[in-house]
């Protein structure tokens, strides 16, 4: 009942976004940051969120068909139907009776846990979810720094998947691969 609350939006914003027109970008307008950095500490224990991907051999609009996918795929959630919402209604009481468990506060109540708990996972989610899919079409994850990766993730969703296409499609990077 409440995985449907959580799921239906989903559902259609993957509708929307499957087909929707996706603007074509041409390689030869994607400018791509410079990734040189030194690394740090503090950027090396988040490289898990704050990443890009590589793989040898591979053409532009290949990389950025693969990226495509694998972002609209990453939006899928990873975690199973969320149980029923079940109050305890006091220490010896047993469990909550019928009314109290249709009471509007406990819908109200159980409703907000579970958005927090869904909202806190979700980012996670998507991100484990991009790294094993570009994994799959056998492409290396390389670290960045927060800063940089900002710029390869720009507000406009084409033109950073763009850029990630062609920093993937390009010269192989120095950096030791994360996987």
């Amino acid at each position: 009942m409440v995985w449907a609350a959580v799921a239906a939006p989903i559902a259609v914003a993957m509708a929307g976004h499957a087909n929707a027109q996706t603007p074509t970008i041409s390689y030869d307008k994607v400018v791509v940051p410079n990734l040189t950095f030194t690394a740090d500490a503090e950027s090396e224990k988040n490289y898990w969120k704050y990443n890009y991907f590589h793989k040898s051999g591979v053409s532009f609009d290949t990389a950025l068909a693969d990226i495509r996918e694998c972002r609209l795929r990453s939006h899928v959630s990873t975690f199973g139907e969320v149980g029923g919402f079940v109050p305890y209604s006091g220490w010896a009481a047993g469990p909550a009776t019928r009314a109290e468990i249709s009471s509007p506060i406990a819908g109200v109540v159980g409703g907000l846990i579970v958005g927090a708990a869904v909202a806190s996972t979700m980012e996670v989610n998507r991100r484990f979810n991009m790294h094993e899919c570009m994994s799959l079409k056998n492409y290396r994850q390389y670290g960045l720094p927060k800063d940089i990766w900002r710029q390869i993730n720009p507000d406009d969703p084409a033109m950073g998947d763009a850029i990630q296409a062609r920093i993937a499609s390009g010269p192989a990077p120095t950096a030791e691969a994360l996987r």
